[in-house]
């Protein structure tokens, strides 16, 4: 199965959206549009930033839950990557954010 990729601006992409409806797409798109405005304030400009959601199955039958994973690409080539499985798309979005975004903390404070 081929996955069509939503691209937001230059250098944000959105993979494995497509089975979203359109209001759920426009609150991902603002969600994410969001966290990127803080990555770049926070930490400057990034060379790449994916999201990818697709769904949980069972064993037997469909869970309902989302699983998301964020990678950041920041122009020094340093990679962050983050994950998080709920059974709320926008839960699953916003727990992968905030993980990414304390592992980019920490690691830059490091510095």
């Amino acid at each position: 199965m081929e996955t069509e990729d939503i691209t937001l601006g230059g250098n944000i992409r959105l993979a494995g959206f497509r089975d979203f409806g359109k209001s759920d797409m426009f609150v991902v798109r603002k969600l994410v549009g969001s966290y990127a405005r803080k990555i770049s304030d926070d930490f400057g400009d990034y060379q790449e930033l994916v999201v990818t959601a697709k769904s949980v199955h069972g064993s037997e039958k469909h869970t309902g839950r989302v699983e998301v994973h964020v990678r950041l690409t920041l122009t020094s080539g340093e990679l962050f990557v983050s994950e998080e499985v709920d059974m709320n798309l926008f839960s699953s979005l916003d727990g992968a954010f905030k993980s990414l975004l304390a592992q980019v903390t920490s690691r830059l404070r490091k510095d």
